[in-house]
Order: C-alpha cells, then sequence, then structure tokens
C-alpha cells in the first residue's frame, strides 16, 4: 500500500513538473525580459503624430503671387493656383490684391507659409 501511494505521488509530482514545463514553453518570460530594436529604430527617434514640426531647419525661399484675403486668413495665391496660408496676417494685409515677394519657410502638409519678409513687385 505504501508503495502504491509514493507511486501516485511520483507521479503526480512528474504530472505537474511537466504541466508547468508545458505552459512555460509557451508563455513569454516576465522577468529579465529583453527588448532588442533594429539598428534603424534606435537611430531615428519615434516623433508623435501631434508635435509641431521643427521650422528652424527648414530652409528659407521665395515665393511669389498675389496676397488675398480668403475668410480670416490671408494667403499667397500663386500663378498656377496654389495657395498658401499666411502665418502673419499683420505682415500680409497692407499688401492684400498686390503682386508681392514672399521670403519664408513652408510647412508643406499644412500649406502654410512661415513669413519672414513680404516685398511688393513693381512692373
Amino acid at each position: 500500500m505504501k508503495l502504491r501511494t509514493r507511486a501516485l505521488t511520483a507521479l503526480s509530482a512528474l504530472y505537474l513538473i511537466l504541466v508547468v514545463f508545458a505552459s512555460s514553453a509557451n508563455a513569454k518570460p516576465v522577468i529579465g525580459v529583453s527588448h532588442q530594436t533594429s539598428t534603424t529604430e534606435s537611430q531615428q527617434p519615434q516623433q508623435p503624430d501631434n508635435k509641431l514640426p521643427d521650422m528652424s531647419t527648414a530652409t528659407s525661399a521665395v515665393f511669389t503671387g498675389t496676397i488675398v484675403k480668403s475668410g480670416d486668413d490671408f494667403v499667397l495665391k500663386d500663378a498656377s493656383g496654389k495657395t498658401y496660408i499666411l502665418d502673419t496676417p499683420e505682415k500680409a494685409q497692407p499688401f492684400v490684391g498686390k503682386s508681392v515677394k514672399v521670403t519664408g519657410k513652408l510647412e508643406a502638409d499644412a500649406k502654410l507659409l512661415h513669413v519672414e519678409a513680404i516685398e511688393e513687385i513693381t512692373a
């Protein structure tokens, strides 16, 4: 009888070991987790979508066209019909309806022109 009890106890222990081993083979480790990133990910930090672009690295360019009032905004309308919202209405207002040369940095996604200077073009 004692032999039978010992055999059942040994089999139960073996069964528990097998169950634990099988379940741990499919589980992800919780302690000592090692996260590896590729070289590309580690060299380029992720930028949140809601963060404004860094305009300090953008280069200035010259745009020509006519200043037009559009709702609450002042826009530069070029010869091809493209429009760019001007970020400084106080600089743009005196040039409404006039042909101008605008120097600034373009935020292409928003079609927003960060104005540095506006000059009237005289024929």
